[in-house]
């Protein structure tokens, strides 16, 4: 301004038309002049940038680490003191930071207490019980995707939720049907086993854990297994043969005495008896005995002859000393004496002891037979077979001492000397006859 007004005031408009150039020189230089005027600096608008910086977040830490930077570098980029001359460049710092502000991303919600829950499902829920399952699943198709950072105290709330659910499976039980199915397999009466079967399957069945989870299904099963091998092994006790054994006993020793026919029948049932049977098989085993039993009360006996009538065997016409015990033995069984005559009267038992089986022996005490006279009896010892009869000579007992006197003990001796040469003789003559 100062040069233009500089020009004017040096302008002299009296010049004629001989100064002509200089008037044009004046008018030169008031063009250069106005050329030349220079603008006083009007400030550019920079209302629209200051509004816009006023909506950035105070917190920008939500914010994606890229739509922050983009930010930032839109808000470094403004150039301040800009005239009204540059205002559209005023103008796209504006443009630039409201896309940099629309532009600002939130962080997304951070998922992995979501993802470490997720982790812990198990691809196979089938162990686990409906009811218990039903709110895990809830729990897990409530997750939703693309959450942001502002929503995070949700997206922590799910994988609270899924944690909450899983603590709270319960584990469905072992299936016991199987072991159900083995315990009914047990046989009502066990009494017929033996005792150690029957342990055994005690055991196996005592040995079942109830409430186990479905996890230990296999050991259920095995539960049923072990009772069922339990009771394939049940073994059935012995048949109870003692009926058997006794009427075994019962056989008369000597069967001579009965009927042919009769003796057959009780052979025949002894026979027929079968050893090893078990308890399941007691009724024939009682059969057995019950067969013997009655083929032995059908024993017949065979009618009385002389030769089959009871014999003293021992003791026949045999001499002794009153005051000596006297022995008769008869071939009767023990069991079937009745009583003991001398000379046709029956004396009482405490005269005389009994012994053999098979055979009955009677000896008369010395007491008794020093009661007795000297000279001849008879015995009779009665049988429910029959009677055996002999008789007995009773010498004076005498009363000398003992001198040494062995002349009857060497007459014996030398008899018997005699008696073996005489054999002798005969079995050499008979070799020389050969």
């Amino acid at each position: 301004m100062e040069a233009l007004n500089a020009v004017i005031a040096s302008i002299d408009r009296t010049k004629t038309i001989e100064e002509q150039q200089a008037v044009d020189a004046y008018a030169e230089a008031l063009e250069n002049a106005i050329a030349a005027l220079v603008r006083k600096p009007v400030p550019a608008d920079y209302q629209g940038v200051e509004e816009l910086l006023g909506k950035i977040p105070k917190d920008l830490s939500i914010y994606t680490e890229k739509s922050v930077k983009a930010l930032n570098a839109a808000k470094e980029a403004i150039v301040w003191d800009l005239d009204d001359s540059r205002q559209e460049e005023v103008d796209q710092f504006a443009e630039n930071l409201k896309a940099a502000l629309d532009g600002l991303t939130l962080k997304p919600a951070d998922y992995s207490t979501v993802d470490a829950a997720l982790a812990k499902v198990s691809n196979d829920l089938s162990i686990y019980t409906e009811e218990s399952i039903q709110p895990l699943q809830t729990a897990i198709n409530s997750v939703e995707s693309g959450k942001t950072i502002l929503d995070q105290a949700e997206v922590d709330g799910w994988a609270a939720a899924i944690e909450n659910a899983l603590a709270g499976l319960q584990v469905r039980k072992a299936d016991y049907s199987k072991v159900e199915e083995a315990i009914k397999k047990i046989p009502a009466d066990l009494r017929l086993y033996t005792d150690a079967s029957v342990k055994a399957l005690e055991d196996a069945k005592n040995s079942v854990v109830t409430e186990r989870p479905v996890t230990e299904q296999e050991s259920v099963d095995g539960y049923a297994k072990k009772i069922e091998a339990a009771i394939a092994g049940l073994t059935y006790k012995d048949a109870d043969y003692s009926k058997v054994d006794a009427a075994v006993k019962k056989i008369p020793n000597d069967l001579k005495k009965y009927t042919d026919e009769s003796v057959k029948a009780v052979n025949d049932a002894k026979a027929a008896i079968v050893r090893g049977k078990n308890i399941t098989e007691q009724k024939t085993v009682d059969g057995y005995a019950a067969a013997l039993e009655k083929a032995i009360a059908g024993l017949k006996q065979k009618p009385m002859t002389a030769q089959n009538l009871p014999k003293i065997t021992k003791g026949v016409n045999q001499s002794g000393m009153q005051g000596k015990e006297l022995s008769f033995t008869a071939d009767f069984e023990a069991k079937d004496l009745k009583k003991v005559l001398i000379d046709q009267k029956e004396i009482d038992a405490k005269n005389y002891v009994t012994a053999g089986k098979e055979n009955t022996q009677v000896t008369l005490k010395a007491e008794y037979t020093k009661s007795l006279a000297e000279g001849k009896h008879t015995i009779s010892i009665v049988s429910s077979k029959g009677q055996a009869d002999t008789v007995f000579y009773l010498k004076k007992a005498t009363k000398s001492p003992d001198t040494g006197d062995r002349t009857q003990v060497m007459l014996w001796v030398i008899l018997l000397g005699v008696s073996a040469a005489a054999v002798v003789g005969a079995v050499v003559y008979r070799k020389r006859e050969k």
